[in-house]
């Protein structure tokens, strides 16, 4: 777990919000108690005064945000004025995560991507094939990191014709049994109408959600700034919600 500390450095001429990088610290324990003894014995041994801590931000995991017993409550029962504030970042990514996992064809069409990576990533033939074909290598889309997703939907966007052309040579004789049942199964899935619409549904929709992301970490980024860029991301995705359908049910 890494240690980073936001403080206000006051001189002559300017007062600025600065951040620091300390170390990593090593965690044995997981649970809610152990991790925030840890973080309050490290406070403890860089001479800072828990007392004087006015904020905490953790990602959403239970064991650090839980409002009963999670790290940022043993620690707000310290110390109410260290208020709690969420990763920004994190709740964005979780935001989309809950959001796709409703949507039966949404959890098909990743589940899709991920037997596509997982079937060229079995063997190193199958994926010097795929390298020859596309010149590409295609990404895992990982569910704790969203912006992981467009990643791996831009690959295939981009050579969707060439990924076909691969599975299709791992179908032909001289493949072994399980590469040909395997290619073909993932092949058929590939040029379902429902992962078609999807594909070219999400290549419209991620680029705008991974902007956001990345934002989310921009360095000096304030409350004011998060809140016009995420007021921006819901209000296009609201208004453009039908069009986008619309056409990736065309294509």
């Amino acid at each position: 777990m890494s240690e980073v500390l936001r403080y206000v450095k006051i001189t002559e001429n300017e007062v600025k919000v600065e951040e620091s990088f300390l170390r990593f610290m090593e965690t044995r324990g997981k649970s809610a108690e152990e991790i925030s003894g840890l973080i309050l014995r490290e406070l403890e041994s860089d001479g800072i005064q828990i007392g004087d801590c006015r904020g905490q931000a953790f990602d959403n995991a239970a064991v650090m945000a839980g409002h009963r017993s999670g790290v940022q409550k043993r620690i707000s029962e310290i110390n109410p004025k260290a208020l709690f504030v969420p990763c920004t970042d994190h709740s964005l990514n979780l935001a989309c995560v809950h959001a796709a996992s409703v949507a039966v064809h949404s959890v098909t069409f990743f589940g899709i991507l991920d037997r596509l990576f997982s079937f060229f990533s079995a063997s190193t033939h199958r994926w010097d094939v795929l390298i020859q074909v596309t010149g590409l290598s295609i990404k895992r889309a990982v569910e704790t990191r969203w912006s992981s997703r467009a990643d791996a939907v831009n690959v295939v966007v981009k050579k969707l014709s060439e990924v076909v052309t691969a599975l299709e040579q791992l179908t032909e004789e001289g493949e072994n049994a399980t590469t040909r049942s395997d290619a073909s199964l993932v092949l058929d899935s590939v040029l379902s109408y429902p992962f078609l619409s999807f594909l070219s549904l999400w290549k419209s929709v991620l680029p705008e959600i991974n902007d956001a992301q990345k934002y989310m970490q921009t360095k000096g980024l304030d409350l004011q700034k998060s809140y016009v860029k995420l007021t921006a991301l819901r209000d296009y995705l609201l208004q453009n919600r039908e069009k986008m359908v619309d056409s990736a049910m065309d294509e």
